[in-house]
């Protein structure tokens, strides 16, 4: 398994809570950047660029990863943080130069990384028969790539909706090179039959309608809500997808409607702010926005509002606009696939093992 923080590693957690339950099936986690943090409160094992560098790298490639982390404007002491840098630009540097490598970084960030010769030693070195990933860019990515080059199974999560990211294509532009196309897993677990759709037009790999793992407990959520009447204050973190004007503005109309009494919005610093305010502005500025989360969770509490991290799926004018139905209807199956995603994953894993 490979995995950033945020949804990713929460998706990769309750599959690992399923998997890890089969006997004969070792389990090794590549955790990135805040995904360490999450698996450790959890009491999961997991792998670090740090660990693997002991391993299979150099301890010179610490002064060379500050070099690296310098000319790109950065000032880290950490060494975690060092060898992410260094392992997602050395590759780079050598294939298009430093000047090209430290220009992209100022226009795309770390949407460029991609540490292919690193994650080439960790898979050489683990052997796995199965590499699984979610969707997210540069490790999670280069894990991809190496794995389908040398023929080894895998599987990525498509968490959402499949929608092509025009950003992706900017960087292969930029770089003019084939390394930064689309890539999938070998097979693919999808949430709805939107995104299969979606993905169906742009690759020919095995796709499985699973539901998100991230929304295992979605069902059981629902049901509390229906039982108790309470204000409901939305806290939405914004993501960097195509989507997400469009998800605010249901947002802003089930906040008129009273669906939800309070909308506190935290925007991905990757995003156009204004874009957000003038839709707001078309409501009469009735959302609340702050720059960072810990203001964001602060004006939560201070509406006196029990501190649960509720997912935007349980508003059903969502759900409605996701899957294009009202799958709240107790007599619609749908659930069958969502409240048990996990356990859907797993037995494409087992099968594929097999």
């Amino acid at each position: 398994m490979v995995c950033y923080g945020g949804g990713h590693v929460k998706i990769m957690n309750n599959i690992y809570r399923v998997l890890s339950q089969e006997k004969d099936i070792e389990i090794v986690i590549l955790a990135l950047t805040k995904a360490q943090e999450f698996l450790k409160e959890k009491k999961v094992e997991y792998m670090t660029l740090e660990k693997y560098n002991k391993i299979i790298g150099e301890r010179d490639y610490i002064n060379l990863g500050k070099k690296i982390v310098k000319k790109l404007g950065e000032n880290f002491l950490d060494e975690e943080s060092i060898l992410y840098y260094f392992y997602g630009t050395i590759d780079l540097i050598k294939e298009f130069g430093e000047n090209k490598v430290i220009e992209g970084y100022k226009k795309y960030g770390r949407r460029i990384f991609l540490p292919l010769s690193f994650i080439e030693k960790v898979i050489e070195y683990e052997k796995p028969q199965l590499v699984l990933t979610t969707n997210a860019p540069r490790t999670e990515k280069a894990a991809l790539m190496v794995a389908n080059n040398k023929g080894i199974p895998t599987i990525s999560i498509e968490d959402l909706l499949g929608v092509f990211n025009e950003k992706n294509k900017e960087i292969e532009i930029f770089f003019n090179s084939k390394l930064y196309e689309e890539t999938f897993g070998k097979n693919i677990c999808v949430l709805s039959e939107i995104t299969k759709n979606n993905l169906e037009k742009r690759t020919k790999a095995n796709i499985y309608i699973t539901g998100n793992p991230n929304f295992d407990t979605i069902f059981q959520e629902y049901q509390n809500i229906k039982k108790v009447k309470i204000d409901r204050t939305l806290c939405y973190l914004s993501q960097s997808t195509n989507e997400n004007l469009q998800i605010f503005e249901v947002l802003l109309k089930s906040l008129k409607s009273k669906i939800i009494n309070n909308l506190i919005v935290k925007i991905h610093p990757n995003e156009a702010k204004e874009k957000y305010y003038k839709l707001n502005k078309k409501y009469n500025d009735i959302a609340k926005f702050e720059e960072n989360l810990y203001n964001a969770i602060v004006d939560f509490r201070e509406l006196g509002e029990k501190l649960v991290f509720q997912d935007i799926l349980t508003i059903p004018e969502i759900i409605e606009y996701f899957f294009r139905e009202e799958i709240y209807k107790e007599e619609n199956n749908y659930f069958k696939t969502v409240k048990k995603a996990s356990e859907y994953v797993v037995n494409i894993i087992i099968r594929i093992l097999k």
